[in-house]
């Protein structure tokens, strides 16, 4: 039996971040029909604290602990790891990376 741990509920870092739009009548995913009954939110792929990925999961954007001070900080890591890997994915900033 494996006891649960209070670490396992706390984020650790966000791997992948995914937009999703959402049906505001019946809040099921965009079926394609453009309505202006619809709205976009993002979905955050969660990597918990003390948990490997296997036990990673996709978390709304407006969960509680998204909109904590924690949750924020994860966001903007997130973004500056992502403008990061732009950077390096770009071959031309990569070649002005290389020879510097």
């Amino acid at each position: 039996v494996v006891r649960w741990k209070k670490d396992w509920s706390k984020p650790h870092r966000l791997l992948l971040k995914r937009k999703i739009i959402v049906s505001k009548l019946n809040a099921h995913p965009f079926d394609g029909s453009d309505d202006n009954d619809s709205v976009c939110q993002y979905e955050w792929l969660v990597k918990w604290t003390g948990l490997g990925y296997d036990h990673v999961t996709w978390e709304l954007d407006d969960a509680t602990f998204m909109t904590s001070s924690k949750g924020i900080k994860l966001m903007d890591n997130y973004e500056i790891r992502q403008k990061r890997s732009d950077g390096l994915s770009n071959p031309l900033e990569a070649k002005e990376v290389l020879f510097i």
